[in-house]
């Protein structure tokens, strides 16, 4: 079996994940944030009250990255870490209004982009290629 490393799996969909990626990092400078910052923005956004573990898990970072980014958010009064009322060594993670206020101003403009980036599939075939990928992301977990 021969090895194509263009047309290996793995990197097309690393290709396309960089490409998407800096795409959208382009748009998230003008609002002085970066695309991880974005990730865990968007992961609060939806549910507050993260403890870092379970955040990390969610946005897919391991616990030293997402503490460097959360630190970052704080600093900038995007987020904010409570102490938790059942452990005291954990932290919470909420957004501020400050970070609420940046996320839906920006969340137009990514869903533009996810519009424009889907725009060379028909239907079926983002739905087909979201259903695929889900499935590989399955069998890796």
């Amino acid at each position: 079996m021969e090895y194509i490393f263009d047309e290996a799996l793995g990197w097309i969909v690393y290709k396309a994940r960089l490409l998407m990626k800096n795409k959208l990092q382009k748009t998230l400078k003008d609002y002085d944030i970066t695309t991880e910052q974005w990730v865990i923005l968007s992961g609060l956004y939806t549910k507050e009250g993260y403890n870092q573990k379970d955040l990390a898990k969610r946005c897919l970072k391991d616990r030293a990255a997402l503490t460097r980014i959360l630190d970052i958010l704080e600093r900038k009064e995007l987020i904010k870490r409570e102490n938790s009322s059942n452990d005291r060594r954990e932290f919470l993670v909420y957004m501020t209004d400050k970070g609420r206020n940046l996320y839906e101003e920006v969340l137009p403009m990514v869903i533009k982009m996810n519009q424009e980036n889907g725009s060379v599939f028909s239907e079926s075939e983002l739905h087909q290629l979201k259903d695929l990928l889900n499935k590989l992301i399955l069998n890796l977990e």
